[in-house]
């Protein structure tokens, strides 16, 4: 799912970008996911930036996913999804919401 914003004569987009694939916790294999960001002027042709707007901080996370972005008093506000690693406990996984401005 992404968020796309008309700010300043240019559409903005933040979106779940696929990271890689990896094993954690001697489970198989899951897919890991960083927030991106990307900016057109026609939502064609844009320019993706080179970093991730949320990076990943493995191993405690595993996907950072669902960008809801919205101008605040003073920058704009991120709410997202953080998705924990897969364990073998349902209980462990310690999804949460992320926040940042």
């Amino acid at each position: 799912m992404a968020q796309v914003l008309w700010i300043e004569d240019n559409w903005h987009m933040w979106f779940t970008s696929m990271r890689a694939w990896r094993s954690t916790n001697g489970r198989p294999f899951e897919p890991t996911y960083d927030i991106r960001h990307a900016v057109s002027d026609d939502l064609h042709n844009g320019v993706h930036d080179p970093e991730p707007a949320i990076a990943l901080d493995a191993p405690r996370e595993a996907g950072i996913v669902r960008p809801c972005v919205v101008p605040g008093p003073s920058a704009f506000e991120m709410w997202y999804m953080v998705r924990g690693p897969a364990s073998s406990d349902p209980n462990s996984r310690n999804d949460r919401i992320g926040y940042a401005t």
